[in-house]
């Protein structure tokens, strides 16, 4: 059977480009469809994958442990506060659908398991379970990290048991009225978004709780203090969240949790939790949040990993004194910009923060004729490099640096403490306001260094930085970069987006700002930068919105966008290793984006996405087993198997795709041949794909079948076995 090349579809108005690069300034580009699909095959897909995961290591000591979850942590349990982001799975509302495009995900069983255990309830409890009873709808109005979000959590699941569901903050008030709820759920929004806040009425909130109550439904919804409420709500659906629950219940609650039921470490627990130290941490005014820390840093030192001292100085509020402390006994430019230079680039190597930190030094201070060509004994002989690395808190470690020809060992600049380094840009950006351009300035140009480890501390600097002055790091370094013509720059700016995108406050802000970009059709370097971010940090923290947004992108038709598209939903599907609902965010996309495949090039682009992930995405389904193609180790669960294989038919039954798709499976059927412990799952497949009633795709399977497994240069016996299971004992049975 001979594959035939399908009709451009443009329609023959589609030209083929020389390269993606040319013509920077042209909206549109797009290619015939067999172009359309070679671009697809992105060799640097891989790269950018590995970069998004290696950056989340720069991230993890910015993002808030309470809503990182698992995605930070060393270990794959849920650690930090209950307000983690974890989700099962998703309601994808995509464009055209029935239903306005909300992104909705279900909170995973496990954060709800931790709330049930941890949760100790404030007197106004009584009170907001009373509203949600009446009302089905509730809004918790207070200041941030009092406890709101994890509340209404707690609320809901004592409606709706494991029915929880959250939806993304910068949702319009508009589709929520409109949204067809379903029954018996609950519904949360943390930190509704500024303006849509202000849109909230008490005629408003009384249709929507109607709505809610015919379908037995309930929502909760935070709001941040900061957004002025009208009275009327605040006397009949809103409450002033302005308690904390007593902190000694809710420290022995979370140590608990913690232990995870082992006994002999909850009682080294408990030791540690009656030294003295401790008990003087807690006369502090300590928020949820600092509870769960501490609880979490504790168990540290009961398991022997840390030590006490070093646990209670891993506080943002002790490490902010330490810092201010430090620059109060360090006058000296010298040192302070040390100190700077080591906080934005702490893990990067020793050269490369000495060379930056003289380029610091200099826009402070020029130098002048007098100071230009700096000589003497003290000058080349004064403090050593050690001295001078211990003098801002920090200590050598060995490391590897990855280069163009392999890995060159180097030597690291860690900080003692990892709390110092968002502690250090706390410091420098509140308390001395004339450096402020100087920074910005700085990091700017710091971004564009060669050094891939450089540009994403520097990155992260700036997302952490961005939290304290959004509008000013947007104008004067995110949208630079996101507009820069050399990619690597868009993809520091879509990383350092994923830093705030954690941050309650700013999350509608970030993704606001990220749709915008998304719908631009003047400007594709905008809508490929937030692609880039929608496979980072911020898909990770809210996926369904995430795939929303890349299905818009891709049917832009642009294919400039496309490896983007694909490396994105390859880093998002990665991410299903820590937690495995990602699967079915990813799957569940594909099949909506696919529904229509042909003059459909968004449908299209989900089919090259579908098959890059079954070629290049792998997983250790066993211990010391080796790896095997991701998406054939799920086919084995029921869970998958269906979205699976409706995307293999598709693939194969699309003509631009039907050989790329053939290829594949024969790969598969190659790595079958050499470990039958996956072929009752290759089985299924096939037979599912080629039942007896499909008559030409069947015939089609059976063609590919028979060709590899007669192939003189390589006979399958795989596919010889499969071969007789779909057409009977004989190779040349009719029903072939």
């Amino acid at each position: 059977m001979n594959d035939q090349v399908e009709d451009d579809l443009q329609s023959g108005t589609a030209k083929k480009e020389e390269t993606v690069a040319a013509d920077e300034d042209q909206t549109a580009r797009t290619a015939p469809v067999n172009e359309w699909v070679k671009s697809g095959q992105d060799a640097e897909i891989g790269r950018v994958v590995d970069e998004i995961l290696r950056g989340r290591q720069a991230a993890a000591v910015y993002i808030d442990a309470r809503s990182g979850g698992v995605f930070f942590g060393a270990e794959a349990h849920i650690s930090g506060d209950v307000v983690g982001r974890e989700q099962q799975r998703t309601i994808f509302h995509g464009p055209g659908g029935g239903q306005a495009s909300i992104g909705i995900g279900s909170i995973v069983s496990i954060l709800l398991d931790k709330i049930n255990t941890v949760y100790v309830s404030p007197p106004l409890f009584a009170q907001a379970t009373a509203i949600l009873q009446e009302k089905h709808l509730l809004i918790l109005w207070g200041q941030a990290h009092w406890g709101k979000w994890t509340t209404a959590l707690h609320l809901l699941t004592n409606f709706h048991k494991q029915e929880v569901f959250e939806i993304s903050p910068e949702v319009d008030w508009n589709d929520l009225r409109r949204l067809e709820w379903e029954t018996n759920r609950g519904y949360g929004i943390d930190t509704l978004a500024f303006e849509q806040a202000g849109k909230l009425t008490k005629f408003n909130l009384q249709r929507l709780g109607e709505q809610l109550q015919k379908h037995n439904s309930r929502l909760v919804i935070t709001v941040d203090s900061q957004v002025t409420l009208p009275k009327d709500i605040l006397n009949h659906y809103a409450l002033n969240w302005r308690e904390i629950p007593e902190q000694s219940s809710v420290l022995s609650n979370h140590l608990k949790w913690y232990s995870f039921g082992d006994k002999a470490l909850h009682r080294k627990v408990e030791e540690v939790y009656q030294d003295a130290a401790v008990q003087n941490f807690l006369k502090t005014h300590l928020l949820p949040a600092d509870v769960d820390r501490l609880a979490d840093l504790l168990t540290q030192v009961a398991r022997g990993e840390i030590k006490l001292e070093e646990a209670l100085a891993r506080f943002a509020v002790h490490a902010r004194q330490q810092v201010a402390a430090w620059f109060d006994d360090h006058a000296k430019l010298e040192d302070r910009s040390l100190m700077i230079s080591v906080a934005v680039l702490n893990g990067a190597s020793y050269n490369s923060i000495v060379e930056l930190d003289e380029r610091l030094q200099t826009l402070i201070a020029p130098p002048t004729a007098e100071t230009k060509t700096p000589t003497g004994v003290d000058y080349y002989f004064g403090q050593t490099i050690a001295q001078r690395i211990q003098e801002v808190c920090s200590h050598f470690v060995s490391g590897f640096e990855e280069t163009e020809f392999g890995s060159n060992p180097i030597k690291r600049i860690e900080l003692d403490n990892p709390v110092f380094q968002p502690a250090v840009l706390y410091h420098v950006w509140h308390a001395y306001g004339r450096l402020h351009h100087v920074l910005l300035t700085w990091l700017q140009e710091s971004g564009q260094h060669a050094n891939f480890d450089v540009r994403v501390r520097v990155a992260a600097a700036v997302g952490e930085l961005s939290k304290y002055d959004f509008g000013n790091i947007r104008r004067n370094i995110l949208l630079p970069w996101a507009n820069h013509q050399d990619k690597r720059m868009r993809r520091m700016a879509a990383f350092a987006l994923g830093i705030p995108i954690w941050d309650g406050v700013l999350a509608p802000q970030v993704l606001g700002l990220l749709h915008h970009w998304s719908t631009l059709t003047n400007n594709w370097r905008l809508c490929w930068t937030a692609a880039v971010a929608y496979g980072g940090l911020v898909g990770i923290r809210f996926p369904d919105t995430a795939l929303r947004d890349l299905h818009l992108i891709a049917r832009l038709g642009d294919i400039r966008l496309l490896g983007v598209l694909s490396g994105s939903m390859a880093a998002l599907f990665q991410i299903g290793e820590l937690a495995d609902n990602y699967y079915t965010y990813i799957l569940n996309a594909l099949l909506v984006w696919t529904e229509t495949v042909k003059n459909n090039i968004a449908g299209l682009t989900g089919l090259v996405v579908y098959l890059n992930l079954a070629a290049n995405s792998q997983i250790e389904s066993e211990p010391d087993a080796g790896k095997c193609p991701t998406l054939l180790w799920l086919s084995q669960d029921e869970q998958y198997s269906e979205a699976i294989v409706t995307l293999w038919r598709r693939a194969l039954n699309t003509k631009s795709t039907r050989k790329q798709a053939a290829a594949i499976l024969h790969q598969w059927l190659i790595i079958v041949n050499e470990d039958m412990r996956l072929y009752a799952a290759i089985e299924q497949i096939m037979l599912t794909i080629a039942p007896i009633e499909a008559g030409r795709e069947r015939k089609r399977v059976c063609f590919y079948l028979r060709r590899w497994a007669e192939n003189p240069q390589g006979e399958l016996a795989v596919a010889a076995k499969l071969l007789a299971k779909l057409c009977g004992k004989e190779l040349n049975n009719d029903k072939c």
